[in-house]
């Protein structure tokens, strides 16, 4: 029974080694820390620290990523320490020393403004989304799902 704990310490620490080891490589392309702070950007980031109130974690850039703000904490609840992820900042702190995290979603690149939806026309090199009603959604824009069954819509 020793020797079997033994061998899976030993994987333990082999794993850990080779992530560590990984940590060096994280976000080269990156000359500068400050080169990495700005909104948007998407960057590696090793978790460090989690607690049920934050995450912390290592840039390999002299900077600390960190991610504070419940919906942000959601979209990480598969993440476990040592986890390499890949992340958007959506902040920087006065000093610059933290930037706030959120996970990379390729789908929806909320910090490009460039690429958020708008009711107003825009003209531009990329233009942008526009809202519209979809057919399912009465005259007055309420989903009629969400009106069905009310006591006044029934009376008038």
């Amino acid at each position: 029974a020793a020797e079997v704990g033994g061998a899976a310490l030993v994987e333990d620490i082999a794993s850990a080694s080779e992530r560590s080891a990984d940590y060096c490589l994280l976000n080269q392309e990156f000359p500068t820390a400050a080169s990495m702070a700005k909104i948007g950007t998407r960057l590696w980031a090793y978790v460090a620290a989690k607690t049920t109130q934050g995450m912390y974690f290592k840039l390999n850039a002299g900077r600390v990523g960190c991610v504070t703000t419940p919906s942000a904490l959601s979209r990480f609840s598969d993440v476990e320490l040592g986890d390499a992820v890949l992340c958007c900042v959506s902040g920087v702190s006065i000093n610059g020393t933290y930037l706030f995290l959120d996970r990379y979603d390729p789908d929806w690149d909320y910090f490009d403004h460039q690429l958020r939806p708008s009711s107003d026309r825009e003209v531009g090199a990329y233009g942008r989304e526009h809202r519209y009603r979809t057919s399912v959604a009465g005259e007055d824009g309420a989903d009629p799902l969400l009106v069905r069954g009310l006591p006044a819509l029934e009376l008038a």
